[in-house]
């Protein structure tokens, strides 16, 4: 199974430009843009009903579709099914397995190390038993700390996170990057491609300076630039 995103726009080049800023190679692969890197691939639509979704795929999903049938509704879609999880995020089951060539290049953007997907959810445990259901699992079931990550066997990450408990601004799902300390290089980075950073995060600083950031795509997909240390 693979994992891409989709990401809406209403404006094409001011979609394109932020991710050239951020060093993501964009690409057309027939009626798509994408814009990808050495860790993710993220497919920019210009479709007016697209939404930020993401994207599972695999050659079939007939057997998961009989474990779902009861948990969201199924939308048949040209691609595969259109599903939602319990938190209302947009999931595409596509029946095609993509060549990594497509869905990956040698090129490394500001971002830093991609740590995955994360999505806030009122329930933790009953996300993680959805996201079960579509190939991902957990090593641990404590969910005591209000968050777990989930992993497919081709090691895409899913972080499910306990609503109300981060300080700052969360736009679902989100992409995670964790960089240590090396995050504040990555942030000075950001800012002298003049790229503009949506909320500048103090509050996990004992001195109360900037050392994560979120940034958003013009479509409104989330990106955390955090320090995990």
């Amino acid at each position: 199974m693979q994992l891409t995103i989709q990401t809406p726009t209403a404006d094409l080049n001011q979609s394109i430009v932020f991710y050239e800023k951020l060093g993501f190679e964009i690409r057309t692969q027939g009626p798509k843009i994408v814009a990808i890197d050495s860790q993710i691939c993220i497919e920019i639509n210009q479709e007016r009903t697209a939404r930020i979704c993401i994207q599972l795929h695999q050659n079939s999903w007939n057997k998961t579709l009989l474990q779902l049938k009861d948990r969201t509704p199924i939308i048949k879609i040209e691609e595969g099914y259109l599903i939602t999880d319990p938190n209302g995020i947009w999931i595409k089951l596509v029946e095609k397995i993509l060549d990594d060539k497509a869905i990956r290049s040698d090129s490394k953007s500001l971002l830093g190390n991609y740590g995955g997907v994360c999505i806030e959810t009122l329930d933790v445990s009953k996300s993680c038993e959805f996201w079960s259901l579509l190939g991902f699992s957990s090593t641990s079931k404590d969910f005591s700390k209000g968050w777990i990550e989930m992993k497919s066997e081709g090691g895409d990450s899913i972080s499910l996170l306990q609503a109300q408990q981060c300080p700052h601004l969360f736009f679902n799902p989100s992409l995670t990057y964790f960089n240590g300390f090396r995050n504040l290089e990555i942030i000075e980075s950001i800012k002298k491609h003049k790229i503009e950073i949506t909320e500048k995060i103090t509050e996990f600083n004992s001195k109360g300076e900037v050392d994560n950031i979120i940034l958003r795509d013009s479509g409104g997909l989330g990106f955390f630039i955090f320090n995990d240390e």
